[in-house]
Formats: structure tokens, C-alpha cells, sequence
């Protein structure tokens, strides 16, 4: 059962007005105020320096996409409610993620903020969120590599990987994200607080 003060702000259905077509879901973990004044700092002073043209990522939209779903159209009805079921199942501490190097992608064009070392708490979270996630049935295993990364803009001009001042936050809460055709910011469908356990707790299997 979930933990006591595990309750998602789940919306069904989006809001009647100003709404595109559904896009994609996915987990995401956002920055605290303090890291994406910061992130979003850096984006700007980097696409100056390296002469990047593409938009930059605006402030509200910095994300760290934890597990995608995949397209919304191709999803099960019911992929929302299996969603929200499978992280209200879990049980995970707050822990720190920490960026420290930029790169492109080649294909996506993407320029974005990535890490030299893995983050081993965040792995963790991943991997229990996707048993969960395949227990529900809802959803297929995604097969491409997961490399943690937030992305800052999109320009064709590829750069290599090199270091910058270390960013991070303390995580404490995992998202249920929607993004919809033509319109900012994503729509939130559940928000899922990371707890520390209280003393005598029993871990939840996973």
C-alpha cells in the first residue's frame, strides 16, 4: 500500500481550455528553484560562448526525464491510472543529483547538461519504477539506453563533451508528466513525494 502523504495531484482528463492534442507521458524529476536559475543561467552563458542559435530551454520546462512512456496516441486508455498506480507503489529517500558536464547528441541535435558518473540513487529509483511499471502490464520495457541528462537547447552545431561548474538539487519528488502539441508548460498528472523512512520502517520490496 502506499505510504501515508503519498497522494498524487491525478487529473484524469486535461483542462477543458487551451489544450493540444496529448503528445507523450513520461517520470521526470524537476530542478529546485535554486538549480534551475542556475541550469538556465548556464544554458544562455553557453550558447553565447559556443555560438548556439537554437532556443534556449525556457526556465519551466527543465526537466530530467526519469523513464518515457511513450506516445500518447499508442498508449492503453487506461495508461494514466497504471502510471500513477506503479510510482504510488513505490518507497525511495530524497537524495542528491549532480551535474557536471555538457555534450550534444548527435541525431536530436540536442546540447545538454550530463554527468561524468552515474548517479547510483537515481538508477535505483529508475530501475524500481520500471518493475513497477512491467508488473502493471500498461507498458512496454524502453529499450534505449538511459542517459540522465537535462536537456538546454537544440542546435545543429555538435559539441563535444567537456566540464562545467557542478549543478545539482536534492531530490524529493518523482513526476507524472503529459506534454501536449503546441503548448508549454507539460501538465502535471502526479506528483510523488521521495520520504525519508522513520525508524523501525520496513523497506517496501523492489
Amino acid at each position: 500500500m502506499p505510504r501515508h502523504g503519498q497522494i498524487p495531484l491525478f487529473q484524469p482528463n486535461p483542462p477543458a481550455t487551451g489544450t493540444g492534442e496529448p503528445r507523450y507521458l513520461f517520470f521526470a524529476l524537476r530542478p529546485d528553484a535554486e538549480a534551475v536559475q542556475r541550469i538556465h543561467d548556464l544554458a544562455r552563458k553557453l550558447c553565447d560562448y559556443h555560438g548556439l542559435e537554437g532556443k534556449v530551454t525556457d526556465a519551466e520546462q527543465l526537466h530530467m526525464t526519469l523513464c518515457f512512456l511513450g506516445s500518447v496516441a499508442r498508449l492503453p486508455p487506461d495508461a494514466v491510472p497504471a502510471a500513477d498506480a506503479a510510482a504510488r507503489s513505490l518507497q525511495f529517500e530524497p537524495f542528491e543529483l549532480t551535474f557536471d558536464r555538457v555534450k550534444s547528441f548527435p541525431g536530436s541535435n540536442a546540447f545538454v547538461l550530463c554527468q561524468e558518473d552515474d548517479c547510483a540513487p537515481l538508477i535505483q529509483l529508475r530501475n524500481r519504477l520500471l518493475v513497477a511499471l512491467t508488473r502493471s502490464g500498461r507498458f512496454r520495457p524502453e529499450k534505449r539506453e538511459f542517459r540522465a541528462h537535462v536537456t538546454l537547447t537544440h542546435d545543429p552545431k555538435l559539441l563535444g563533451l567537456h566540464e562545467v561548474e557542478p549543478v545539482g538539487w536534492t531530490v524529493r519528488e518523482l513526476l507524472l508528466l503529459r506534454s501536449h502539441h503546441g503548448l508549454e508548460p507539460y501538465q502535471v498528472l502526479g506528483r510523488y513525494p521521495l520520504e525519508r523512512k522513520t525508524k523501525g520502517e520496513v523497506p517496501a520490496p523492489g
